[in-house]
């Protein structure tokens, strides 16, 4: 990739933790986080307050000006959101489920963005790891919860939605994630590792 779609893709990837950590973490984002307003242009005063300014913060990830106003805008439109803000009243963020998947006997881990009294919440993702979330609280605890996945709208007027995401879609995930397990251990107890396409030829379209 060129420089400048390696700069847009790790802008891009900063600015999608930072919403994150605002909307979940607050407290550790006015910790991890520091705005930087002033110029960056190459004259040699702005260059020398931009290299002390970093110096002070290495240990922060630097926003500029308008990547925190956006970041706190965000945030500020999914806790006016009533549902997404009494999801988010009470629990607890990036919690960390492992179990041992039963059949195989593979180690299993999750991440869960939220757990509260009203159940998981999660970002909007794929199937698979919906139905991994949720398999993970159920074999931990006994016993499923309703599962939420928060969507904002990365441009203004920051729309929010809640989705309540349904056990025939969590379900459905942990089976294909079941299968993918299943050949994992396949793998390692004949030490075989075949690629995408196995042991067949694919035809070219």
């Amino acid at each position: 990739a060129r420089d400048g779609t390696v700069n847009a893709d790790k802008a891009a990837l900063r600015m999608g933790r930072a919403v994150h950590t605002s909307i979940l973490e607050p407290d550790r984002f006015a910790l991890e986080y520091a705005v930087y307003t002033e110029s960056k242009s190459k004259g040699e005063g702005s260059r020398k307050a931009w290299d002390a300014f970093k110096a002070a913060n290495a240990n922060r990830t630097i926003l500029d000006e308008a990547e925190y106003t956006k970041a706190l805008a965000i945030r500020n439109a999914v806790r006016r959101n009533p549902l997404a803000a009494d999801l988010l009243a009470k629990g607890d963020s990036e919690v960390t489920a492992t179990w041992t998947h039963r059949s195989t006997g593979l180690p299993c881990k999750a991440r869960y963005d939220w757990l509260g009294p009203r159940g998981i919440v999660a970002r909007l993702g794929y199937s698979v790891q919906f139905g991994i979330y949720a398999e993970g609280h159920r074999e931990i605890t006994g016993h499923a919860v309703p599962f939420w996945a928060i969507v904002v709208e990365s441009s203004p007027p920051f729309d929010s939605v809640v989705y309540s995401v349904p056990a025939s879609l969590t379900d459905s995930g942990w089976r294909v994630a079941w299968g993918l397990l299943d050949r994992v251990a396949e793998c390692r107890r004949d030490d075989r590792w075949p690629g995408v396409a196995g042991d067949a030829a694919l035809e070219l379209t």
